[in-house]
């Protein structure tokens, strides 16, 4: 897809969101893009993110996690974010993974 709108001439700065392990993805990616292709990065609750991966990110980065969720601690977007140069984490608080799509209020 990036490929697609580069060759027709729309952006060369994408964003890129991901939820769940999509969110973990996000990370990856921008770690192997380094700027090239992707603006900014979402991560939504994201799961499995590489701190190491996370060294390599050379655009800002919104986490967004809930303070309730075992699957994307608070804790460890944290340590993540401390790789990463841009970056903010914005925590829901009373909330668990995948507050974002559920009923809960």
């Amino acid at each position: 897809m990036v490929n697609e709108f580069v060759a027709a001439g729309i952006t060369k700065k994408l964003g890129i969101i991901g939820f769940c392990f999509g969110g973990g993805q996000v990370i990856d990616i921008l770690a192997h893009d380094q700027g090239g292709c992707f603006g900014v990065g979402v991560s939504f609750y994201g799961t499995g993110i590489s701190t190491s991966a996370a060294a390599n990110i050379r655009v800002p980065v919104l986490f967004i996690a809930g303070d309730n969720d075992p699957l994307c601690p608070v804790n460890n977007l944290k340590d993540i974010g401390k790789e990463i140069e841009h970056q903010k984490i914005v925590v829901f608080q009373g909330r668990g993974h995948g507050f974002v799509r559920s009923e809960e209020h």
